[in-house]
């Protein structure tokens, strides 16, 4: 009885939050700290943000990173990716796990990401599976595809879709897997100084809208603040890279429910 009460409420928590798994998977610290506004932004966690910005990573990049919402364990995310840069594009393998042994999604994934000119495009195909505890387990394959063009060197305009393929929850059911698509810009007045905006759609549910700022207050040091809707939640946090590593904090705050935190460690190798 208390296992059966305890998915009831992760699953009624993720459902009005918005924030869990429903075809949408922003990651990293950067991001979070953003209020997610980060189709534009290349760098290693556009695996799971764009896979069509990754092209212009540089350099090698293992990471790893955490999320808790509200400080329930059932809703914890854990995410790991490793990044190699090759003279064709670049690679980016990564693995993403949101909840607990009673309700848990798990989504790998291996995409590849190439610049063409002023445009950057990438492809992941990702094996998505979904656990509920005394349910079992169903899986399916899901393609997302994404890019980014250069349209000023202070305007980019980014693009992406998950589940591009209509993949349904598993082979014998006739419901699908989310489908969700995202478009922004990002606008750099000075080059310390960058401002996201950003919508998100899901097929069966209300857009929304994501506004971000990041700034370069010393070198290696960024701050950053954001901003979501649907439902309304405000951000902040900072970037730390000395020397090869990479150090992303993030705090939110839903209307409601509370508190968020984001943290991802990085390294270049």
């Amino acid at each position: 009885m208390l296992r059966n009460a305890l998915i009831l409420i992760t699953c009624l928590i993720s459902s009005f939050t918005g924030l869990a798994q429903d075809g949408i998977y922003d990651f990293g610290g950067k991001s979070a700290a953003l209020g997610n506004a980060s189709v534009t932004i290349s760098d290693a966690y556009s695996v799971f943000n764009n896979i069509g910005a990754l092209a212009t990573v540089e350099k090698t990049t293992a990471f790893a990173g955490y999320r808790n919402l509200f400080g329930i364990n059932e809703l914890n995310t854990l995410a790991a990716g490793f990044i190699k840069p090759f003279k064709v594009g670049v690679l980016g393998v990564s693995f993403y796990r949101f909840g607990g042994d009673l309700l848990n999604q798990q989504k790998a994934s291996i995409g590849f990401s190439n610049k063409f000119g002023l445009v950057s495009l990438g492809a992941n195909i990702s094996y998505v599976q979904n656990s509920i505890d005394f349910l079992g387990k169903s899986s399916s394959i899901a393609i997302e595809f994404g890019g980014v063009a250069t349209i000023t060197k202070q305007l980019k305009f980014g693009a992406y879709v998950f589940n591009l393929n209509q993949a349904r929850l598993s082979s014998g059911s006739e419901q699908n897997l989310p489908t969700s698509l995202k478009a922004g810009i990002s606008y750099l007045p000075i080059e310390e100084l960058a401002i996201n905006a950003e919508i998100v759609k899901r097929v069966d549910a209300e857009e929304r809208i994501k506004l971000g700022i990041s700034y370069d207050l010393l070198k290696n040091f960024e701050v950053r603040t954001g901003i979501q809707t649907n439902p309304v939640t405000g951000s902040f946090g900072f970037g730390f890279t000395p020397s090869r590593f990479l150090i992303d904090y993030a705090y939110g705050n839903h209307s409601v429910l509370g508190d968020i935190h984001d943290i991802t460690f990085g390294i270049t190798l």
